[in-house]
């Protein structure tokens, strides 16, 4: 694979507008957010005041603290992938069921809210 990429979530409908947000973008890592959906599946993100992925949480005791919702829809580069598959290659004995978002959420990842 060469260059960026968006990584979408199997079996979701997307705004084209949220797309474009992501393909536009300047930086490479970036995960694009929403609002409040009470879907009843979220996954609550947390950024800094730089826009830096701090934590993200399914659990709602968390909600107070996080900012915006987690939509399926990341801009990743080919180096944050490989980063991905090694942080899986060495836990894939104890976690081969792991979410890719347990090896998204790095210090280098960034967070772009689109309400």
């Amino acid at each position: 694979m060469r260059g960026d990429f968006l990584l979408l979530e199997s079996g979701l409908i997307y705004d084209a507008a949220g797309l474009r947000v992501l393909i536009n973008e300047r930086r490479g890592n970036v995960v694009l957010a929403s609002g409040p959906t009470n879907s009843g599946d979220e996954a609550h993100l947390e950024a800094d005041a730089d826009g830096r992925l701090l934590r993200q949480s399914k659990s709602r005791d968390d909600a107070a603290s996080l900012a915006d919702e987690l939509t399926g829809v990341s801009r990743l580069t080919t180096a944050a992938l490989e980063a991905m598959v090694s942080y899986w290659n060495a836990r894939a004995a104890d976690t081969p069921k792991m979410v890719y978002e347990a090896a998204r959420g790095k210090p280098d990842a960034r967070f772009c809210a689109e309400n």
